[in-house]
């Protein structure tokens, strides 16, 4: 599989054995600006697109009650509640749209 990279567009363009091409869009490092609602509290904040959920609590917002353990969303210690959803904050970027 090869990769081609096209600055202009900031895409990735992945060229298959079939010449099927999809286009990705490549997260750079640009803060993005994110809100969230943590208990009742909005929050707003700027971070980086690969920056995780879990990090982004702990980091930015200095909330420590979402612990970091495994890092690979295997012990749990992070799993938080998004829409009433369980979800491990460790595997989840701060901007996914949830």
């Amino acid at each position: 599989m090869a990769a081609r990279l096209n600055m202009e567009e900031n895409s990735l363009a992945l060229i298959t054995s079939n010449s099927l091409t999809q286009e990705l869009k490549i997260l750079g490092s640009q803060e993005v600006d994110l809100s969230l609602n943590v208990n009742n509290v909005s929050y707003s904040l700027k971070q980086e697109p690969r920056v995780t959920l879990l990090d982004a609590l702990r980091e930015k917002l200095g909330l420590l009650g979402t612990k970091k353990a495994c890092d690979r969303g295997e012990c749990g210690a992070c799993i938080i509640l998004v829409n009433g959803r369980r979800i491990n904050s460790c595997m989840t970027l701060g901007t996914d749209k949830k």
